[in-house]
């Protein structure tokens, strides 16, 4: 298995032949190779990774809602009946 840089994962994408194809054709053309392409697709399409900073001001927005605003009874029953539930 080859060293990963730090911090970085390795993941395989799927990715469909008019796509590849696509890529090459932006590769042959000076836009970089088709992995540096899917990168910065990744990265400009990807949510940023909220801080945890962030994620507590997010937390503490949600709670304030549902005080204003507490869920109706009903809300949470529909909710569960479009649910599909493995009960194998």
């Amino acid at each position: 298995m080859s060293a990963q840089p730090a911090g970085k994962k390795r993941t395989t994408v799927y990715i469909s032949p008019d796509v590849l194809e696509y890529l090459a054709i932006r590769r042959a053309r000076g836009a970089g190779s088709v992995s540096q392409q899917l990168e910065n697709l990744v990265r400009k399409t990807m949510p940023p990774t909220p801080s945890r900073k962030n994620v507590a001001a997010m937390e503490a927005r949600e709670r304030e809602g549902y005080t204003e605003k507490p869920l109706e009874p009903t809300e949470l029953e529909l909710w569960q009946r479009e649910q599909v539930w493995d009960e194998g």
